[in-house]
């Protein structure tokens, strides 16, 4: 298969929107399976072809990473964060009032 063809798009998805973990999942799928195609890639041209597939916003969140890993694990913090479920917290606080007003 032609690796153009798998080439992903530059990911510029702001980490509090409510659909950044999905595109992060989808996106990050897509670069690695990009780049294992590409062959032989050193561990800095990995963090170079990283830069090159994000927007400036995006590589904000990790320019002070000076490997691929550093900058993926920034990445993966922010992006890939279990989602706020406003239903289960509320749930659990109701639960929590409602035992210390028997008690």
């Amino acid at each position: 298969m032609d690796v153009k063809a798998l080439r992903p798009k530059v990911f510029a998805t702001d980490p509090h929107s409510k659909d950044a973990k999905r595109e992060w999942l989808h996106w990050h799928k897509s670069f690695t399976t990009y780049v294992r195609n590409l062959g032989e890639v050193t561990p800095a041209d990995k963090l170079n072809l990283l830069v090159s597939h994000v927007d400036a916003a995006v590589y904000e969140l990790f320019v002070e990473a000076s490997t691929y890993d550093e900058a993926f694990s920034s990445l993966k913090a922010l992006y890939a964060k279990p989602q706020f479920h406003f239903r289960t917290v509320f749930a659990k606080i109701s639960q929590t009032s409602k035992r210390g007003a028997l008690g």
